[in-house]
């Protein structure tokens, strides 16, 4: 799918790999709206991008509800007349030995991980009928090998991966819906953490990430890796399962 010309719903566009991703797609003719729940920030990073050839529109929005996600597409269509590519990015990881129920923190890191993602693809499947489309999860290498103290965050993207697995059974065109299996990614996650949260290793940049979800679009991937280690290490764990468990070994210890 070209990126030229298109309307795109961004999330998370205020840190990380959103702003990674905001600051290459203004390097194209495209309609923005870059969407973020830290308004300051937002608008900060918004206000510092330079050269951009790209409309954006900065929204703040919640998408751990519905109401959130329903006001990114009413500003798209207000503004746009549409949308054309929707990149679910916003999410967050708890890093965590769960002792105590706890239904709410469940709740939140669904809404904003699953529900949100998984919501926005059924909006723009009712939005643009036969028009084609793309919709692109971030993932995570963790929907494929879980780590330890990982549980929830690791669940709430594996759901995102067995969804999409059974849902492009019943899609038009399957290539309509990307997901995105970044390792760890060295994002203001770990260093804003309230604990010790160490970096998994290995890892990347957020730029990594985005330069390789950009190519994932032009090319009409279902499915991106941006990392080739992982990729080349998670084949070789389905044939060696011994390998898999080596890894997650090697988190604990650390």
């Amino acid at each position: 799918m070209k990126l030229e010309g298109q309307r795109v719903i961004l999330t998370g566009a205020a840190s990380g790999i959103g702003q990674a991703l905001l600051e290459l797609l203004i390097q194209y003719p495209l309609e923005i709206v870059a969407a973020d729940r830290d308004e300051a920030r937002l608008l900060e990073v918004c206000a510092a991008l330079v050269n951009s050839r790209a409309k954006i529109i900065p929204v703040t929005a919640d998408i751990s509800s519905q109401t959130g996600n329903d006001a990114l597409f009413a500003r798209a269509l207000q503004t746009f007349g549409g949308v054309d590519i929707f990149i679910a990015n916003a999410g967050f990881a708890y890093f965590e030995t769960i002792q105590q129920p706890d239904w709410q923190r469940l709740e939140a890191i669904y809404n904003v991980n699953t529900f949100a993602p998984i919501y926005a693809l059924e909006r723009m499947t009712a939005l643009s009928g036969a028009r084609q489309f793309k919709v692109v999860w971030m993932a995570s290498a963790m929907a494929h090998i879980g780590l330890p103290k990982y549980a929830a965050y690791s669940s709430s993207k594996g759901a995102l991966h067995r969804f999409a697995d059974a849902y492009r059974w019943q899609m038009p065109d399957p290539r309509s819906l990307m997901l995105v299996y970044p390792i760890a990614t060295r994002t203001r996650f770990f260093a804003a953490s309230s604990i010790a949260t160490p970096v998994p290793t290995p890892s990347q940049t957020p730029e990594e990430v985005a330069r390789a979800v950009l190519r994932g679009i032009v090319a009409d991937r279902v499915e991106v890796y941006p990392s080739l280690l992982f990729q080349i290490g998670f084949w070789l764990t389905l044939w060696l399962p011994v390998l898999r468990r080596l890894v997650q070994t090697r988190e604990i210890r650390n």
